[in-house]
């Protein structure tokens, strides 16, 4: 199964496949670049058909880099899955899923 990071036409930047072990640090970098190109940071998770502990590390990666440059962030559509990870690892009062972090306040 593959993976895909990407803008769409609304400069949202989508996540599709499999993140794991094997391909977050290349997912991650992608994801990093084009947060670059932004003025604020939306994620668009529902494409992703599988994922683990590192897809939350990468999603923690992003939004430390979103905050360094003083970017609001918000994660959609997080697949339950992800949800049930980000819970038991304690990241759900950190990740925002589904309500916008302002670093800008």
């Amino acid at each position: 199964m593959s993976y895909n990071v990407s803008l769409n036409a609304e400069n949202v930047l989508c996540v599709s496949g499999k993140i794991d072990l094997t391909n977050v640090k290349i997912a991650c970098s992608m994801g990093k670049a084009l947060i670059d190109t932004l003025p604020s940071v939306r994620v668009d998770l529902s494409g992703i058909e599988q994922a683990d502990s590192s897809s939350l590390a990468m999603l923690v990666d992003w939004l430390r880099k979103a905050r360094s440059q003083h970017k609001a962030v918000i994660f959609l559509s997080m697949p339950q899955c992800m949800l049930d990870l980000e819970r038991v690892c304690g990241l759900d009062l950190i990740l925002p899923v589904n309500k916008t972090i302002d670093f800008n306040n």
